[in-house]
Formats: structure tokens, C-alpha cells, sequence
């Protein structure tokens, strides 16, 4: 130890004797390993922002300001999908929009009986995943014959650029890449933004007048029951037709000797159809058709099931993850059919399930003030949710995405939402987005559920700002300066 301290002391004094050589020398050291480790600093940094504006989507998602009627192009291919919409033409409406299926088709021709006109029509535009691609914000205003003022709504859409330069509005696209990253450029602030102001504007007029509520309600509890009737209507005569050609077919193999059958007798094999159903909102999703039955998942804004039935009772059967479980039907939409292989059985079920959901509809029609509001809460809302490429709303952009990537994909979760769900009333009294206080002292947590981290705690009394009112009785809030999740029956005005 004497020998160590020594060598320690000979060493100071040899820096002292020669600090003018060597403190420069210790000097440029430290400006090196200083610059070294921030040059590390900056490569981790530059990595996470890289994985944060790519995320999982395998586009990047740029952090730019939505643009309002910046593309003459654009705007005229908007304009002239909102004209056709207004008319119910769907012959003009293929021209520029893909595809329209057969609900879709029912619906925007029904709806156009209560349109008089789309006297506004603004288009935001955000750069979309591909070249020459678009995420759409059409913010409108409809007129309604019934109806004395102009509603205003949001619909978002995806529009591309075909082989030949010509612009269509794209509800194909089936890539999960570009649904996730409309979602996440959905939920981008000035997106949010956007869609809590058409929502202010819409729960202003909803203030005014009362009636609005019931208005909207009742023009979609009527489109719902024509549309379901049609589609009963029709699937039913296909069951029909479907079931006499395998009458006739199992006759035929009856007359036709064995040995000349061959693969003929396969021929009695029926296909029969089943319902495409999308949620319109974040629903609850149980092991029996009760709100007091076990939860199995929550589904996002856009998620698309099979239904295996619709029942009287408002709830509907459907299939997840391959086995049956039940949603409430007034929070979906039927987006269109998918075949099955069965027997005239099934094709009885579908029958019965078809006319169960026209059913269901005007059950619906007759006591959803609440949930038939909520989608109506925007123009949007009450005209997009029954009208060629449905943007079952933002934000996220939520939500959120569909096997279609109408921007309804973005909503899925997401931006949209934050408008789509702006006028249903919770448990809580909440209305929709806006300012309002803490009932009583609750936990602020990360997502909407009660296992879910925490990351602040709202005391009584506090102002809180909902972004998002969902069905399942959540609220996406901001509470000192922190986004997260709050039960909407610890809030009130």
C-alpha cells in the first residue's frame, strides 16, 4: 500500500511539473469520449423515433400537417362521389369508388330518399402509405328534407391513383400494412383535432334543438329495416332457389345409375350464405347474449365477423377466433356476405337470420336514441354509416381496421372515433368530447381497462378533458397533461 500511494504521488508531480504538455492532451480525451457517446446517444434516439414512425406497419408514417383542398384532383373526385351519394346513383358511384357491394348499394340508394343535398364539402388530405395515394377527411355538411338545418360529419376515405393516372376512391385493399398505417396517421393531433370540431359543432346544433337526436334515429332505424328487409328478402330467394336446385340434383342422382354418377353425386352440396358484419364502435364481446355474461375480448372500430345469427333480443351471434360468442347487434353494420358449404338447413338459418335482423333493426330503430345517436353524432356518423364506403370513424384510426381499407380502417381505433361516438350517453352523463370534472378521485390508466398500468390519479373536482367516449363505458381523457383512460361513471359536467 506505501508502495502504490508513492507511485501515485511521483505521478501528480510529474503532472504538475508538466500540466502545460498534458492537460491539453486530457482535454482532447474528454471531447473525444464526449462526442463518441453522443454520437451513441443520437443513434439510439434516431433508431427509436425510426421504430416509432414505422411501428409495426412496414410504412412510415409521417408527422405531417393535414392539408385542407391543397389537390384540385382530389377535390373534384371527392366532390363528385358526394354528388353521386346524394342521388343514390350508383352507377356514377362505381365510376369512382371500389368496390359498392350489395349493402352498400341497398343502403346509399334508401338513403338518398332523405338527402336534398351536400351543400359543403371540405377535403383534408394526409399523404397516404403509397405513391399517389391519399387518406381523405371529407368534413361536410348534409341537408335533410325533414330536416331544417345542414348536419355537419366527417368521412374519411382512401384514394389511390390507377395504372393510368386516374383517381378512385379504394375500399379493396385488403393489406393489413396500409390499414395500420391509416390507423396511426389517424390519430395524429391535428386529425383529432379535426373531428372533435365538426363534433362541437354537431353536439352545438344537438343542444339547440332536441329533436335533431330523434330525427337521425329515426331516418336510421327506417333505412336499417328497408335494407334489412331487402336483404332478407333476397337471401331468402337464394336459399330458396339454392335449396330446389339441391332437390333436384339429389333427384337426378337418384335416377342416374351408380356407375354413370361418378363425380355427380357431389352435386347436392349446397353453398349457402352468412352476414359480414363490421363494429361501428368498441364493443364488448361475451360468452352468452347478456350484459352480465363473461367477457372474452373487445372488439376495435372496423373489426369484421361472421354472424351466425341475428336475434330478436338486440344481440347477435357471431364467430371468434372459431368458436361463438355474442356482440350487440346495434353496433354493427352489415358490410356484406361470405358462402358457406351446408345443406337446406343452413340455408333455413339463414333465412330466419336474415329476417331477424330486420327484426333487430327496428327493435333498434325503437330504442336506440342512445346508440343510434351515438353513430349519428356527425353527419358522417348518420349518412357514412349507411352510405357507400362507411368510415365507421378515426381516430383511428382505431381503431381498429377492417378487411376494407376505406378509412373506416383508420378509425378504427382511432381519430374518427373521437367524433363517431360524440353525442351517446354513458352510465356517467357524458355526451361526448369535451371539458367536464371528477365525480370522485380515480385512477387514470394507460387503456381501457381496469388491469391496465396507471399513469395518474384525477382527484374530485379536477377539470378533465374527454377525447373519446366508447360503448364498452370508457372515456379517452386528457388529465394534466397525460393522455389515457378514465370509467365515464366517475365523471360528470
Amino acid at each position: 500500500m506505501k508502495k502504490q500511494n508513492e507511485t501515485w504521488n511521483n505521478i501528480m508531480i510529474f503532472i504538475m511539473d508538466h500540466k502545460k504538455r498534458i492537460m491539453p492532451a486530457v482535454l482532447l480525451v474528454c471531447v473525444a469520449l464526449t462526442v463518441f457517446f453522443a454520437m451513441q446517444a443520437n443513434k439510439r434516439a434516431g433508431t427509436a423515433t425510426a421504430s416509432l414512425n414505422e411501428g409495426a406497419t412496414g410504412y412510415e408514417v409521417p408527422v405531417t400537417e393535414v392539408a385542407q383542398n391543397a389537390y384540385p384532383e382530389v377535390n373534384e373526385l371527392i366532390r363528385t362521389y358526394y354528388e353521386a351519394w346524394a342521388k343514390g346513383d350508383t352507377e356514377a358511384i362505381d365510376k369512382v369508388y371500389r368496390t359498392l357491394d350489395e349493402t352498400e348499394r341497398l343502403k346509399t340508394v334508401e338513403l338518398a330518399n332523405y338527402i336534398e343535398d351536400i351543400p359543403e364539402i371540405n377535403v383534408f388530405t394526409k399523404p397516404g402509405p403509397v405513391e399517389g395515394s391519399y387518406v381523405v377527411y371529407a368534413s361536410i355538411t348534409v341537408k335533410f328534407h325533414d330536416y331544417a338545418e345542414s348536419v355537419p360529419g366527417v368521412h374519411a376515405l382512401y384514394v389511390c391513383t390507377d395504372e393510368d393516372g386516374t383517381l378512385y376512391i379504394n375500399s379493396e385493399n385488403s393489406d393489413d400494412h396500409i390499414k395500420e398505417y391509416i390507423r396511426e396517421i389517424s390519430l395524429q393531433n391535428d386529425v383529432i383535432d379535426l373531428y372533435n370540431t365538426v363534433s362541437a359543432r354537431y353536439n352545438e346544433m344537438k343542444a339547440q334543438d332536441a329533436a335533431l337526436d330523434t330525427f337521425l334515429s329515426s331516418m336510421l332505424g327506417n333505412v336499417n329495416i328497408t335494407v334489412g328487409e331487402a336483404l332478407a328478402t333476397n337471401m331468402a330467394a337464394k336459399d330458396v332457389a339454392a335449396a330446389q336446385e339441391a332437390g333436384t340434383a339429389e333427384t337426378a342422382s337418384e335416377e342416374t345409375p351408380l356407375e354413370e354418377a361418378g363425380s355427380g353425386a357431389s352435386t347436392g352440396t349446397q353453398v349457402a350464405t352468412r352476414n359480414i358484419i363490421r363494429a361501428t364502435d368498441v364493443v364488448n364481446i361475451r360468452t352468452s347474449d347478456s350484459e352480465t355474461a363473461d367477457k372474452i375480448a373487445k372488439t376495435a372500430m372496423g373489426d369484421e365477423y361472421t354472424q351466425l345469427e341475428a336475434r330478436a333480443n338486440g344481440w347477435s351471434k357471431i364467430l371468434y377466433e372459431g368458436r361463438e360468442a355474442f356482440v350487440k347487434t346495434e353496433f354493427f353494420e352489415v358490410v356484406g356476405t361470405e358462402e358457406v358449404p351446408g345443406g337446406t338447413e343452413i340455408a333455413a338459418a339463414n333465412a330466419s337470420t336474415a329476417a331477424s335482423t330486420a327484426s333487430s333493426a327496428a327493435s333498434t330503430a325503437s330504442s336506440a336514441s342512445s346508440s343510434a345517436s351515438s353513430r349519428a353524432s356527425t353527419a358522417s356518423s348518420s349518412a357514412s354509416s349507411t352510405g357507400a364506403g362507411t368510415a365507421s370513424s378515426a381516430s383511428s384510426a382505431s381503431s381498429s381496421a377492417s378487411t376494407r381499407t376505406s378509412a373506416a380502417s383508420a378509425s378504427s381505433a382511432g381519430a374518427a372515433s373521437a367524433a363517431s361516438t360524440g353525442a351517446s350517453t354513458t352510465a356517467g352523463g357524458i355526451t361526448g368530447p369535451g371539458d367536464y370534472h371528477v365525480k370522485e378521485t380515480t385512477r387514470v390508466r394507460k387503456s381501457a381497462s381496469t388491469e391496465s398500468d396507471i399513469v395518474a390519479v384525477a382527484y374530485q373536482k379536477n377539470p378533465i378533458e374527454v377525447v373519446n367516449v366508447q360503448a364498452d363505458g370508457w372515456c379517452k381523457v386528457k388529465y394534466d397533461g397525460k393522455d389515457g383512460f378514465v370509467k365515464a361513471e366517475y365523471l360528470t359536467e
